[in-house]
């Protein structure tokens, strides 16, 4: 039913493979390749965790369908794992942080409002952490010299991220109620649909059976009537075939 708050929990493990995939290559890239310096063993540990819990939503929960709850819970996960990713690269400079945004926006069109709302103010809560909070952008520093962000520059990146957070949200709530409400009318049109056909199919039968017993009721109310006629002056017989006509 569209009344149903659930993700499926295919569609979910796959999106979340590409996330994880996505961390390690682009952290392996700025190790190996950019050759910057960074906490890239415990990046690893992140991403290697976010890894687990996939395991875990994959073989261990056996329903096809995510609850609200469980949804919400792995969402939830899925920020705070990607806010401590951000803490050890740089925190709000970080090209990435845009992504934190994506569990919010995708709760607003398939789970519940409270759900919404929590996921929302958990990330806005992590963007502020992130703005006064986490470690050198990798790269910034050129010859032992750190090179400083402005801090008008630095606090708009989050009060940006904020607002394109609270207006996806809505939309996403509002897109998400629309196309509730157009598979709750599209599943009474099927139900309807199926009980016509229901009863065009007991319909059928019916005059199937009609059309099977008319030969032998008509030939038996012949005959009936033809010894009616035989036996009008035996009162007590005309009685029994009235009765059987």
């Amino acid at each position: 039913s569209s009344k149903d708050f659930q993700l499926d929990k295919r569609t979910f493990i796959n999106l979340r493979w590409i996330a994880f995939f996505g961390q390690f290559i682009t952290i392996n890239i700025v190790r190996y390749i950019l050759d910057f310096e960074f906490d890239y063993l415990i990046s690893n540990i992140i991403i290697f965790c976010g890894v687990l819990t996939n395991f875990f939503l994959q073989f261990k929960i056996k329903q096809n369908q995510l609850s609200n709850y469980s949804s919400t819970t792995f969402l939830a996960f899925d920020i705070i794992q990607l806010g401590a990713l951000l803490f050890l690269t740089g925190g709000i400079t970080n090209p990435f942080i845009f992504l934190i945004i994506i569990p919010s926006v995708f709760s607003s069109t398939y789970l519940k409002l409270i759900s919404t709302l929590f996921l929302t103010v958990l990330t806005i809560s992590i963007l502020i952490l992130l703005t006064f909070f986490h470690a050198d952008l990798p790269g910034l520093a050129v010859n032992n010299i750190y090179l400083g962000i402005p801090d008008y520059y630095l606090y708009s990146i989050p009060f940006g991220l904020v607002l394109g957070l609270l207006f996806l949200v809505y939309f996403g709530a509002k897109f998400g109620e629309e196309a509730k409400k157009r598979q709750e009318v599209l599943n009474n049109i099927q139900l309807v649909m199926a009980k016509e056909h229901e009863l065009l199919s007991l319909g059928g039968q019916a005059a199937a059976a009609a059309h099977s017993l008319g030969t032998p009721l008509s030939t038996i109310s012949l005959i009936a009537k033809e010894l009616k006629e035989d036996v009008k002056n035996n009162e007590k017989s005309k009685k029994d075939i009235d009765l059987l006509i």
